[in-house]
């Protein structure tokens, strides 16, 4: 099984920016945009905040990581228009990615994704990062 920890880039700026009903349908969006592009199989759920957990049974981490960068790149790549039709800022996912190998818990496997995540965040954000196994 592999874990995703994904993180929208920046939001605290976009609700910010845009207020918080933007910020909801943005996390709509995000949620609609994971779901569309894995299996039936997988599950999709919010964390907290603007973070999401995707967890891909039956997939290796080198699997998960390409899943990830197709994640990414639609999320990168779609034009956002508000009601309005103002073009907003783009949006943004940092990911960090891992599997079960080696985890004695569900905490670890949460532990290694985090930290993979959160060196993407310290690191440029906008990618996606496998989980080393210390």
């Amino acid at each position: 099984m592999t874990l995703l920890m994904i993180d929208v880039d920046g939001f605290k700026n976009y609700n910010d920016s845009y207020g918080h009903q933007a910020g909801n349908r943005v996390l709509t969006w995000v949620a609609s945009q994971i779901r569309r592009t894995v299996r039936d199989i997988d599950v999709v759920a919010r964390y907290g905040g603007e973070e999401f957990a995707l967890i891909l049974p039956e997939v290796r981490a080198e699997q998960g990581l390409i899943v990830a960068e197709k994640i990414r790149k639609v999320i990168s790549s779609t034009e956002i228009i508000s009601d309005s039709g103002e073009r907003l800022a783009p949006i943004t996912i940092s990911c960090g990615v891992t599997d079960s190998t080696g985890c004695k818990s569900p905490e670890d496997m949460i532990d290694r994704a985090d930290r993979a995540l959160y060196w993407v965040k310290r690191n440029g954000r906008n990618l996606v990062r496998l989980a080393t196994l210390e």
